[in-house]
C-alpha cells in the first residue's frame, strides 16, 4: 500500500509541475509589459528587443556591452513605442504602405539567393530569422517608405510624430519605469 501511495503522490506532484511549467509558459507570451494606446507588448516581445539591443551594442564594441542596462531598457521601450507609432501614422496617412513595406523586404529576400537570413540576424541581433523580419527589416522599410512619402515636407511627418507623442496614452507595466511628460522615466 504505501508504494502505491508514493506513486499516487509522484504522478500528483508531476501533474502539477507541468501544469506550472504551462501557466508560466503562457504568462511569458501574455503578460503585457507596455500598452502604447491599447496595443499592448508582451514580456516575450520585450525579451526579445532587449536580446537585439544587447547583441548590436556588443557587436559594434568588439563583444562587450558597453551601455547600461538602464539604457538597453530604455532603447526596448523607444523601439516598440517607434513599432506602434510607424503603424499609427501609416494607418493615417495610407494603410496600404504597410503591405507595401511587408512587399519591400519579402523581394529583397528573395533577391538575395545567397542571404542567410537565420545566420545572420543570429549573429548580428541574437533573433530568429522571421523576429528579425518582424522586429527590424519591417519597421526599417516603413519607416524608409514614410521618409520617401514626406521627402518634399519632412517637417510635417516630424510634426506628426510629435503629435503622437504628446498624445499617446502610454502605460509601462516594468517596474521601475514610467511614460511622463513623452518620455520613458525612471520611478
Amino acid at each position: 500500500m504505501f508504494p502505491k501511495i508514493l506513486k499516487k503522490k509522484s504522478v500528483i506532484i508531476l501533474a502539477v509541475i507541468i501544469l506550472l511549467g504551462v501557466a508560466a509558459l503562457a504568462a511569458f507570451d501574455f503578460t503585457p509589459v507596455i500598452s502604447i494606446n491599447g496595443e499592448r507588448a508582451s514580456l516575450s516581445e520585450f525579451l526579445k528587443v532587449q536580446s537585439a539591443v544587447r547583441h548590436m551594442d556588443m557587436n559594434e564594441n568588439g563583444g562587450a556591452l558597453k551601455i547600461s542596462d538602464e539604457e538597453v531598457k530604455q532603447r526596448v521601450f523607444g523601439n516598440i513605442i517607434d513599432k506602434v507609432f510607424l503603424d499609427v501614422l501609416i494607418d493615417q496617412i495610407d494603410a496600404s504602405l504597410a503591405k507595401k513595406a511587408d512587399d519591400l523586404v519579402k523581394q529583397a529576400i528573395e533577391q538575395s539567393p545567397n542571404l542567410q537570413l537565420d545566420t545572420a540576424a543570429r549573429k548580428l541581433y541574437g533573433l530568429s530569422a522571421e523576429d528579425f523580419k518582424e522586429l527590424v527589416l519591417i519597421p526599417q522599410a516603413k519607416r524608409d517608405l514614410l521618409t520617401e512619402r514626406f521627402k518634399d515636407n519632412p517637417e510635417q511627418l516630424n510634426q506628426m510624430w510629435e503629435d503622437l507623442i504628446k498624445t499617446a496614452d502610454i502605460k509601462i507595466y516594468y517596474p521601475g519605469y514610467k511614460w511622463e511628460g513623452g518620455e520613458i522615466k525612471r520611478k
